[in-house]
């Protein structure tokens, strides 16, 4: 799936904009409400300057006309907080403006320009838009879950009714959400198809990406193949979409079994699951139409140990509401 970084791009220089127009409307009005900070600039570029010169000239700098410099332009700054303070303004309110402090709205940090954590998230919502999830997203979330779609006859096996179950699944997910902030635990969906597993696991990605979480979305087969594009045909798309896979607060796998089991499906899948595992706050999700007992005859031991032993396993259960909801409907027509 193609990023448009050129529109991400474009994003970032709108916001720089917007923040450089509403500093500069904040230094005017402070400088016409108190001239003396307008005075106190000028008096630092004028020091600044002067010493450049000096420097330029070829006369000697010493270390003395520095510190001097330097004290001179800190009583100044001191000056101008205490003003500030003086007239109700904050400390920072003509310091340069940032959406995202930790990349200066660049996008990037370091020196090798990794990707930020503001980047990787416009990038989540181009995927979620891209993928066609934004649609499903709007439509399958929190507030639109209907308990009444499952049936409230109790099951046999299970002693509760779907609905009840589901009731329960609900509510743990409202506080799986509420609580990822501190607790980032991972979690297991299994069971038969159309039992609402892929529902629920929209519910959370909505909400998490809205809280402003990175979660990054890609079934099995997606995984294996972005693995693959980075790894043999060095796509660097790829690579950046693998990074991602590591680095997100949240990924979901989807209909885990549906790959084609090998030892390089399950070598990777080893390493991406296990890795997010040894990092500290990184949440995996995964939905599988799978048992926890074939996901131990399909996968190696390593694998299956990290699936089935390190996370909360949700066991759905029910008819297949796909086809009873497309009953429903032919009967009301």
């Amino acid at each position: 799936m193609i990023i448009d970084h050129a529109a991400i791009k474009r994003e970032y220089d709108k916001v720089k904009a917007k923040n450089k127009a509403i500093r500069r409307m904040r230094q005017e009005e402070v400088y016409a409400r108190i001239p003396r900070i307008m005075e106190i600039k000028k008096e630092i570029a004028k020091s600044g300057k002067e010493l450049t010169r000096k420097m330029l000239a070829g006369h000697e700098v010493t270390e003395a006309d520095t510190q001097a410099m330097e004290k001179k332009a800190k009583n100044l700054m001191q000056e101008r907080l205490f003003l500030l303070t003086e007239h109700n303004y904050p400390t920072n309110y003509l310091d340069e403006i940032y959406d995202c402090e930790i990349c200066k709205d660049e996008g990037t940090v370091g020196i090798h320009k990794k990707w930020c954590k503001c980047y990787q998230k416009r990038m989540t919502e181009q995927l979620v838009e891209k993928s066609n999830m934004s649609g499903t997203l709007s439509a399958e979330n929190f507030d639109t879950f209907d308990l009444t779609i499952f049936s409230s006859v109790p099951d046999e096996n299970h002693g509760v009714s779907p609905r009840e179950y589901m009731k329960d699944r609900f509510k743990k997910a409202h506080e799986y959400v509420g609580g990822f902030d501190h607790n980032r635990g991972n979690l297991l969906l299994v069971g038969p198809t159309g039992t609402g597993k892929t529902f629920l696991t929209h519910c959370i990605a909505e909400d998490l990406i809205r809280r402003g979480f990175l979660v990054v979305y890609f079934t099995a087969i997606g995984v294996l193949n972005k693995i693959k594009e980075a790894s043999f045909d060095k796509s660097y798309e790829a690579k950046q979409m693998v990074a991602m896979m590591h680095q997100a607060d949240l990924l979901i796998i989807d209909d885990l079994g549906t790959e084609m089991t090998t030892d390089f499906s399950v070598s990777e899948l080893f390493g991406i699951i296990n890795d997010r595992l040894i990092q500290p706050r990184k949440a995996t999700l995964i939905s599988t139409n799978l048992t926890p007992e074939n996901i131990q005859d399909r996968y190696s031991e390593r694998l299956s140990s990290r699936i089935l032993g390190k996370a909360d396993i949700w066991e759905f259960f029910g008819d297949d509401l796909r086809i009873a909801l497309k009953l429903k409907e032919y009967e009301e027509e």
